[in-house]
């Protein structure tokens, strides 16, 4: 059902795509199934951010993270930090500063796992910090880094200077 979906919001069809992403989640929460509502959540998510309705697309996203932390489902939080930064650096150009730090975990995931939504998330890093003080950037990426263990710091300074220093 939720490929159903997927294709209807690929279309243009968004209240169809709604729709039956909402009778997805029902049968799911029936059933028990943590991981296919996290991905219903999150495609519920995309949907309203196709329609270009961010705030209601980053609730879903939280409801998704939510999940997929609670299953340590590390491709999929990337997944979901890419598109919740996505979606705060087009909610308003004053939180670019929030979607730099969802940007920094969707980075660090998709380089850990060697995804390949690493480029796109290289993109929107760069859109992103287009837009800051280069000591802003900083600040923030030492706050981020303040809460990692040590191997992630330095897998995160490896992925700053191999991709987002070009």
């Amino acid at each position: 059902m939720t490929n159903i979906g997927i294709i209807q919001m690929a279309q243009g069809q968004y209240e169809k795509a709604l729709s039956i992403f909402a009778k997805n989640v029902k049968l799911i929460k029936d059933l028990g199934n943590k991981k296919a509502l996290s991905s219903a959540l999150s495609s519920i998510g995309k949907t309203f951010y196709e329609q270009g309705k961010i705030k209601k697309a980053l609730k879903f996203y939280q409801k998704a993270l939510k999940l997929k932390k609670e299953l340590q489902d590390k491709s999929g939080i990337a997944i979901v930090y890419h598109n919740m930064s996505k979606a705060v650096c087009d909610l308003q150009k004053n939180k670019f500063e929030a979607a730099l730090q969802y940007n920094f975990n969707a980075l660090l995931g998709f380089y850990q796992l060697g995804s390949k939504y690493l480029t796109e998330s290289v993109d929107v890093y760069k859109k992103i910090t287009a837009t800051l003080e280069i000591e802003k950037i900083i600040e923030i990426e030492e706050e981020f880094v303040s809460f990692l263990d040590k191997n992630i710091i330095i897998d995160f300074y490896e992925l700053r200077d191999k991709y987002l220093a070009n």
